[in-house]
């Protein structure tokens, strides 16, 4: 009993850490896609999906530079931890 409520709760805590990354996007929206207009906005995306919100939906409404860009930019998704949205 007490090994399904703890596995209950790992899961119940999992979702919600999930849902908090993607809150934590200051991007816009439409129809369930963040908008991403800038390199800083690609960044910031990348790194909710490398916190763990790996469903989440991107859409590039500019042509991006990121050489331009003082952000570092790392692949969004892993091996561990693939990306399963769409862009």
């Amino acid at each position: 009993m007490m090994k399904r409520l703890f596995s209950v709760m790992a899961v119940l805590a999992l979702m919600v850490g999930l849902h908090a990354h993607a809150q934590d996007l200051s991007l816009q929206q439409q129809d369930g896609y963040y908008l991403i207009t800038s390199g800083a906005d690609l960044v910031q995306f990348a790194k909710a999906v490398n916190a763990g919100s790996t469903a989440i939906n991107g859409r590039l409404t500019a042509d991006i530079d990121m050489a331009s860009s003082n952000a570092d930019f790392v692949p969004i998704g892993s091996q561990e931890q693939p990306y399963t949205g769409n862009f």
